[in-house]
C-alpha cells in the first residue's frame, strides 16, 4: 500500500466516480485520509477485449456482407442487375 509522503499514513483508495461539486467524472486514485493533499493515481486495468466468440461472429457477418456485395457487383458488371 502507498504511504503519504507528508505524514506517512496509509493512503485511502477513492474509486472512480462523479464529482458532486462539478458533476464531472474522475478516475480512481489514492488520497491521504488525514487531508495532506497527497494523491496517487490508482492503476485501473484496461477493459477486457471482446471475447473471441463475439469477434468471430462479427467477422462471419462481415464475410457474408462482403459476399453479398461481390454478388451485387458481379450482377452490375454482367448487366443482370434488376432482372
Amino acid at each position: 500500500m502507498n504511504k503519504c509522503t507528508i505524514c506517512g499514513s496509509d493512503m485511502k483508495f477513492i474509486p472512480a466516480g462523479v464529482s458532486r461539486k462539478t458533476n464531472k467524472p474522475y478516475k480512481a486514485f489514492n488520497a491521504c485520509p488525514k487531508g495532506c493533499k497527497t494523491t496517487f493515481k490508482q492503476y485501473v486495468p484496461a477493459q477486457p477485449q471482446q471475447s473471441p466468440d463475439k469477434f468471430n461472429a462479427v467477422m462471419e457477418k462481415l464475410d457474408n456482407i462482403e459476399a453479398m456485395l461481390e454478388t451485387i457487383n458481379n450482377k452490375i458488371n454482367n448487366g443482370t442487375a434488376n432482372k
